[in-house]
């Protein structure tokens, strides 16, 4: 049902126009098309591991808002926001949130203004 090949190619896309940005100091830019990056990856990866999605918290919740808001003509993974992959990816363990980076900080932090850098689009 899912295209994890498309997404792949996606993906490749933003990151290249996202060094591209960053090697002419279009610093916003690069953080929004990286932040689009995150977005598709953790996306792919919910198309990868549907099963274990499905037992989520977060899916359940995306879930019922579809149903009751009557959205029923795609997956209800395709209605996943940025926050539900985000909350996913650190419920499976995708995202080391709580690890410390080295000249970053908390993971978590970064992640945070990665996604509200990418919401200005």
């Amino acid at each position: 049902m899912y295209n994890v090949g498309y997404l792949c190619k996606i993906i490749d896309k933003f990151w290249k126009e996202a060094d591209k940005c960053y090697e002419n100091k279009c610093y916003l830019a690069c953080m929004i098309l990286y932040g689009a990056v995150l977005e598709t990856l953790l996306l792919a990866m919910c198309f990868v591991y549907q099963d274990k999605v499905r037992k989520t918290s977060r899916y359940r919740k995306v879930k019922r808002r579809c149903i009751k808001n009557k959205i029923r003509k795609r997956g209800f993974m395709l209605e996943f926001t940025l926050s539900d992959l985000l909350k996913i990816g650190e419920e499976l363990k995708w995202l080391p949130m709580k690890e410390k980076i080295e000249d970053i900080g908390l993971f978590e932090d970064w992640v945070q203004w990665v996604k509200e850098t990418r919401n200005l689009i």
